[in-house]
């Protein structure tokens, strides 16, 4: 897109969006596959972690030029005038963000934006989740030292991703539980909104028919797509946990539903 163009757009008064929606979700659970593949379609802006509480990792806004969330702004007027309003000549029909449970609730005014979202019942819901949630843990865990928290098919899994790491077995313990909870929170927040749940390893393991499903949620034409980013590694979890029998014996002996298991 030309600067002219992108001018034109941010500048052209903005329309409310058909259908509003979020991907609601947590670390490690696909939800960046989803909300990349989303934003491929032409009727649908789908934005990443726009109340992340790191500023570094908040995205700009693709349809607002350079825009951004900052901390102290009012994140439901925000939410109002970019993420569920498009520029006129956008020609946007569905339009939505990414948010954790952890979001945007460091003060009162940053947590006004969840009652906000909850009181908006015609925003459609997409919970997704990892069922395994240890994994997520150790996913997580192994991004961080790599540094590199996704990668397009066509790209190598970064150096440091498979460094041997010792789980600390205490706080995979108390992230599960946390996780856990959460997601039950979210969903008596959302229970008056039409929801669907697709899961990691749905998205993973089927993700033609997953996004076929976000498709049809959504109410837009479907469009066939390829895969835009990949699971970071393959390797076996005993050749890169240090700790693994230790950390399975943990999970088998607490008392955690299945989602926390390994395998």
């Amino acid at each position: 897109m030309t600067e002219q163009k992108l001018q034109d757009l941010v500048e052209s008064p903005g329309v409310e969006s058909q259908t509003r929606f979020l991907v609601v979700a947590h670390e490690r659970s696909a939800s960046t596959l989803a909300i990349r593949s989303l934003g491929e379609h032409p009727w649908v802006s789908a934005s990443y972690e726009v109340f992340n509480n790191s500023p570094v990792h908040r995205e700009l806004l693709r349809l607002w030029g350079k825009r951004q969330w900052s901390d102290h702004e009012d994140p439901v007027a925000f939410t109002k005038r970019y993420l569920f309003r498009a520029p006129a000549k956008a020609n946007i029909r569905a339009q939505g963000f990414k948010i954790f449970y952890q979001h945007c609730r460091a003060t009162e005014k940053q947590r006004s934006l969840w009652n906000y979202l909850e009181a908006e019942t015609e925003i459609k819901i997409i919970l997704m989740y990892r069922e395994n949630l240890a994994k997520a843990f150790i996913s997580f865990q192994r991004a961080m030292v790599a540094n590199e928290w996704n990668v397009s098919v066509s790209s190598l899994t970064p150096e440091g991703y498979n460094t041997p790491i010792k789980i600390d077995v205490e706080a995979c313990l108390s992230y599960i539980e946390r996780k856990q909870r959460h997601f039950r929170k979210l969903k008596h927040i959302f229970a008056d909104h039409r929801q669907i749940e697709i899961s990691y390893e749905a998205m993973t393991g089927d993700y033609d028919g997953s996004i076929a499903r976000l498709w049809d949620f959504l109410d837009v034409p479907p469009i066939l797509l390829d895969q835009p980013i990949r699971k970071l590694s393959h390797r076996p979890l005993q050749e890169v946990v240090t700790n693994y029998d230790e950390l399975k014996a943990a999970l088998a002996a607490s008392n955690l539903s299945e989602r926390g298991w390994l395998e």
